[in-house]
């Protein structure tokens, strides 16, 4: 075999041994990468174990990281949530929102909860 087939091989053998790496990669902020620890947040169903505790946890996060960004989004991006809301509330509508739109859940998590939460606080 010659030499440079075999370091074309080599080269087939890494870049598909990278391939799942990448797309987990491109995943993470995936609405699908999320979703269930938020269902974990808004108790459907109850997080029991470790594991689910720290998805709720992670759904948490990013929804707080939302509604802090989200309210200094201008024009027809902004959302007007009530004085005290608190994570697990807004959770509640992205989850319906994304439950409404199940295509989308490969789309970014934060810009579709941005929608969601629009949706369900418009700015009058």
């Amino acid at each position: 075999m010659k030499i440079w087939s075999v370091r074309l091989l080599l080269a087939l053998a890494i870049g598909l041994s990278l391939s799942p790496l990448a797309k987990a990669q491109q995943d993470r902020r995936s609405a699908n990468m999320l979703i269930t620890g938020c269902h974990y947040l808004v108790d459907d169903p109850v997080a029991v174990t470790q594991q689910q505790m720290e998805m709720a946890d992670v759904c948490a996060n990013a929804v707080a990281s939302v509604l802090h960004f989200g309210r200094e989004l201008q024009g027809n991006m902004a959302f007007c949530p009530p004085r005290d809301t608190e994570p697990s509330d807004a959770a509640r509508h992205i989850v319906a929102y994304l439950k409404a739109h199940p295509g989308r859940m490969n789309e970014r998590f934060d810009l579709l909860s941005y929608g969601a939460l629009r949706q369900a606080w418009p700015c009058h």
